[in-house]
Order: C-alpha cells, then sequence, then structure tokens
C-alpha cells in the first residue's frame, strides 16, 4: 500500500492548478479568467479584463496538459508553473500560445522604470503614393506596427481614443514603421508600458493630462430594441467604404471609434451592450437623402440608418473627457 501511494504521489505533486486570471498573446493580447474543477476547465476569455467576450465550459486538464475551445480557437497547451506555453488552431491556422499567470506579475512601484522591449527599430516610414494601410500588429515576442503616426501609438499606449490626443499637426500626419522584440510571455499591460517608454525615449515626449469639456455623440439603445446579435467571439475585422461599413465579431467600442472618424466628434458608447457583433450599414456618404432632382432616394442619412439598420440611436451632449496633450516632441525619432 504504501509503494502504491509513493507511486502516486507524482501524479498529484504534477497535476496543475489553473484556476484564475491569465494574460499574454494568441496572435494578440488575450486574457483568460480559468476556473478548474478536478479535470474540468470552464471559463471566459478576451482582450483584457474588463472585455470577456467568449465562455467556455469544453476545457479538459490532464496532468500540466490542457486543451479547450475559446471562440473559434482550440487550444493544446502545457502548463509550467506560472506559465501556459502551447499552440491554438483556428482552421487551418496555427500559432503560438504564450500565458501568464496574472497573479505572479510583478507590481511596479510609483516611480520606477516602465519595461522596455529588448530590441526596438522606429523609423520614419517613406511617404506612401495616394492612400495606404495603417496597422499595429502583435504576435508573441514581436510588435510590428506599419505607416503608423505618433498620435496613433499615443492613443494605443495610453489606451485613448484618438480625440483624446492632441499636439503639433505633424503627429496626425508623419509615418513611422516600427519593429520591437520582447519575451514571448509579455502580458498586455507591460507592452503598453513598453510602448509607452520607447515613444519617451525615441521621440523625447513631453506631455500633460488635462480634462476638457467637449461636444459628443452618445450611441444608445433605440426605443424599439437593438437589431443587433452577439456572435462568437473570434477574429474580427471591419471594413468601411463611401457609405457602407460592413463589420464581422467586433464589439460595439470599433464601431464608435470608426463613427467618431465619420462625424469628427467623440462617439461614447452607452448602450450597455456587450459582446462581438456582424452587421452591415449603409447611408449617404455626402449627407444628401434624394438625387439633385429630388426625385430619386439615394440613401439614408448616418443618424437615419444607425437608428433603422442596428435599432441604435445617436444622442448629441456635452461632456468632461480627459485628454493627452503633446507639449514637445522630436519629428525624427532617435536611437536606432
Amino acid at each position: 500500500m504504501l509503494l502504491l501511494c509513493l507511486g502516486l504521489l507524482p501524479c498529484v505533486l504534477n497535476a496543475a492548478d489553473v484556476s484564475g486570471a491569465w494574460t499574454g498573446a494568441i496572435g494578440g493580447p488575450i486574457y483568460l479568467i480559468l476556473k478548474q474543477e478536478g479535470s474540468k476547465l470552464s471559463g471566459s476569455a478576451g482582450p483584457n479584463a474588463a472585455e470577456q467576450m467568449a465562455t467556455f465550459d469544453n476545457g479538459k486538464i490532464d496532468g500540466d496538459h490542457i486543451v479547450f475551445r475559446a471562440g473559434p480557437f482550440q487550444l493544446d497547451v502545457t502548463v509550467e508553473g506560472d506559465r501556459i506555453i502551447g499552440e491554438a488552431r483556428n482552421g487551418e491556422q496555427s500559432q503560438k500560445v504564450f500565458l501568464r499567470r496574472v497573479s505572479s506579475i510583478p507590481k511596479r512601484p510609483d516611480g520606477a522604470p516602465l519595461p522596455a522591449f529588448e530590441v526596438a527599430s522606429v523609423k520614419p516610414a517613406p511617404a506612401p503614393l495616394g492612400g495606404y494601410n495603417s496597422s499595429m500588429n502583435v504576435s508573441p515576442g514581436r510588435l510590428t506596427c506599419t505607416n503608423v503616426t505618433l498620435k496613433k501609438l499615443l492613443a494605443r499606449a495610453y489606451s485613448l481614443k484618438d480625440y483624446q490626443v492632441s499636439g503639433p499637426d505633424w503627429i496626425n500626419t508623419e509615418l513611422y514603421t516600427i519593429v520591437a522584440s520582447m519575451p514571448a510571455d509579455t502580458t498586455g499591460d507591460d507592452l503598453l508600458g513598453m510602448v509607452q517608454s520607447l515613444i519617451s525615449e525615441r521621440f523625447q515626449l513631453v506631455s500633460h493630462r488635462e480634462t476638457k469639456e467637449m461636444p459628443v455623440y452618445e450611441l444608445v439603445v433605440g426605443k424599439n430594441g437593438s437589431k443587433l446579435k452577439p456572435v462568437e467571439f473570434g477574429r474580427g475585422s471591419t471594413s468601411m467604404t463611401p457609405g457602407k461599413l460592413a463589420a464581422q465579431g467586433v464589439p460595439l467600442r470599433n464601431f464608435t471609434d470608426q463613427l467618431s472618424r465619420l462625424l469628427n466628434r467623440p462617439v461614447l458608447d452607452k448602450t450597455g451592450l456587450s459582446g462581438v457583433f456582424d452587421f452591415t450599414m449603409e447611408w449617404s456618404p455626402d449627407g444628401k437623402t434624394s438625387d439633385a432632382a429630388g426625385d430619386l432616394p439615394v440613401g439614408p442619412s448616418l443618424f437615419t440608418a444607425v437608428v433603422e439598420q442596428l435599432g441604435l440611436k445617436l444622442e448629441s451632449r456635452k461632456t468632461p473627457i480627459e485628454t493627452l496633450v503633446v507639449d514637445r516632441a522630436e519629428k525624427v525619432p532617435s536611437g536606432n
């Protein structure tokens, strides 16, 4: 009996205990909240702790080996202490998974240096011919930004909207290419700190915060109820052409960002709707609802389209908004 107990002891000691919060990257920043009950695993997933967009109860745990499906991702991973490493599959596509237990991440005391990238290159991008695409992509161990402005970098680094960042005109127009490396299990919070540190060092940034009262639109549910239905959380995409917006698997914050750009005014999500959605909206891009002769309809206004096609409504308000003001920054980044 003693020998039998001793033989079983390694299995007991090696059993994973993964209940709690985990953060890292699966193609981009991800935050998992896991609950373990024996060999069963359930939980939720999203880009951060506040936005948990997918729930699951299909996970299985065998020692330090875990398999579960969250949204479109099928994960096959191994627990190594306070790290989870493995693979996520989405159809035919496969990508590496690196996660760290949130409670194991040391807290930085006030005034301590921000985390930094292992290696980073920040260079002015060549002037594009005609239109251009801008992107910021995160993969385990790597950040790649193409044709990004300093304003866009600041908004992402400090979790702000574009309209919350102001400064010299050039921060809206000068484009940059950034390639940076970091530990594969870098958390979303540490990544933001790394970008803040990079901006401060390479652009010699001097800035301050201030609160301004701004005219805004609040996006609310219309009187007849929302027409949006949540879909499975996965890779989201948005495509916009003049007078048409097509979205797949996106949260409403993505939609309010698009509306903010279209209306040149902050749009705040006050719908209380959570999750991600598929929808298409069409409207008259020049604001005209009939042709020059006034006979043939050419489409509803943007405001009417929001009501009729989505069951939502835009209401005008004034509200205090916290902003980041760039006092000084170098147009040509240093230190490459």
